[in-house]
């Protein structure tokens, strides 16, 4: 019997409306007739790219991955290593089991020392690819084979940009299956999260890279036919969060500053005070430092709870299984973006005149990702309204005949065959 085969596109931002307007094309309509619509997927908090791609292989929530943001906290830096996630992965797993391991661009997955074929999620420029590669994971048969023959395309931009970025990744991918056939694959392209920031959650903009992006998932799946796969993989194609269009900040730390609260220098920086807060991405959480502050801090979330949504420590570990050193979690209540800065106008335009596309909120708010799936292992036809994302790895690793011993996260039983 011939091992099983899986793929797992993460198309970035992509969600329910996208797929009903793709409905009609050939290859959505073919997967859904013979395979299975997860029509939204319940993400994690913060709904941000690398946390969730942590747990979109882990099963786990950021408490036990150990990546809650996109960045090290206070730098510019991606948390880019696999170093960051502190649980097992279906990588680890499905290489210990002897298969053959494959990523294009996934997060998190620079430096690890299970995927056979590697090439890390770093967008640098074209003249940087091929040594950054090296440094975290490509092998030279992957430099040789995958990366040089493609980097022309990233030379058509003058840096890591869209839509040479996509055509790159995707034209990677299938020069991986050609190439080297692998097991496992990974593949991780942005252009739906790319438009949707700079034109808002829904845009012609947003269409056109949708109407580009099917073209090449159709060619990645008629890949897998070409190289005799078709009827021995499982493909799944995904996404990480949602978003939402916002054109209007809401600034709340001004009023934590008023309040002598919160101690920000001649520059505009936090500097401490009674209530310490901590950028999240599109959130903040508030630490009370000194516990005298407590009502008064309590107060004026009150003052502002119609205009941003905020949870106790308590609240947040029941709603979203978020752990962690902090007495209130503050963020969008989907009308308004979260101003970080402490200082300027409690509400503001964004840009005026501008709308753009956010996530990193709470996973119920916006628009909202989805998962479509087709293969030996999944049911024909099917469809399931919602379910967390931490549920699917699980699931696939089910499917592989593997299993994640430390996830939060459950098998889909009624999908599968």
């Amino acid at each position: 019997m011939k091992k099983r085969k899986l793929i797992i596109l993460s198309l970035d931002a992509m969600v329910k409306e996208d797929i009903e307007y793709l409905k009609d094309k050939p290859l959505v309509k073919k997967m859904m007739e013979n395979g299975t619509w997860i029509k939204t997927l319940r993400t994690i908090f913060p709904a941000n790219t690398y946390p969730c791609h942590a747990a979109m292989i882990t099963g786990c929530y950021p408490y036990k991955t150990g990546v809650d943001t996109n960045l090290y906290y206070g730098t510019k830096t991606w948390r880019a290593e696999r170093e960051n996630i502190k649980v097992e992965t279906l990588i680890d797993v499905a290489k210990k089991a002897g298969y053959t391991t494959a990523n294009v661009f996934w997060p998190v997955l620079g430096d690890d020392k299970n995927i056979d074929y590697n090439m890390p999620e770093y967008g640098v420029p074209p003249q940087e690819m091929v040594s950054v590669m090296k440094k975290h994971g490509a092998t030279d048969t992957v430099i040789s084979q995958i990366v040089e023959p493609n980097l022309s395309i990233l030379e058509k931009g003058d840096s890591w940009s869209e839509p040479y970025s996509t055509d790159f990744i995707f034209s990677c991918a299938i020069d991986m299956l050609k190439k080297f056939n692998p097991d496992i694959l990974l593949i991780h392209p942005c252009p739906l999260d790319t438009a949707r920031h700079k034109t808002g959650a829904m845009s012609a903009h947003v269409t056109e890279e949708l109407e580009r992006s099917y073209v090449w998932v159709e060619k990645l799946y008629e890949t897998i036919k070409e190289i005799g796969e078709e009827d021995n993989t499982d493909f799944v194609w995904m996404a990480d969060h949602g978003q939402f269009t916002i054109e209007t900040w809401c600034r709340f730390l001004p009023l934590f500053k008023d309040a002598g609260l919160l101690n920000v220098d001649e520059n505009g920086e936090m500097i401490g005070g009674a209530v310490e807060a901590r950028l999240c991405e599109e959130s903040i959480t508030l630490k009370i430092v000194d516990k005298s502050a407590y009502d008064k801090t309590l107060e004026i979330l009150e003052k502002i709870k119609n205009d941003v949504n905020y949870y106790t420590r308590e609240q947040a570990k029941e709603l979203f299984h978020l752990y962690g050193d902090f007495d209130f979690l503050v963020d969008s209540n989907g009308k308004f973006g979260i101003g970080r800065e402490p200082y300027g106008e409690y509400f503001a335009p964004i840009t005026p005149g501008k709308v753009y596309g956010k996530h990193g909120y709470s996973p119920d708010l916006g628009y909202q990702p989805t998962l479509l799936c087709i293969g030996p292992d999944f049911k024909k036809g099917y469809s399931i309204e919602r379910t967390e994302t931490v549920n699917v790895p699980v699931t696939l690793a089910k499917c592989l005949g593997l299993e994640l011993k430390n996830a939060d996260g459950i098998s889909l039983d009624e999908i599968l065959r």
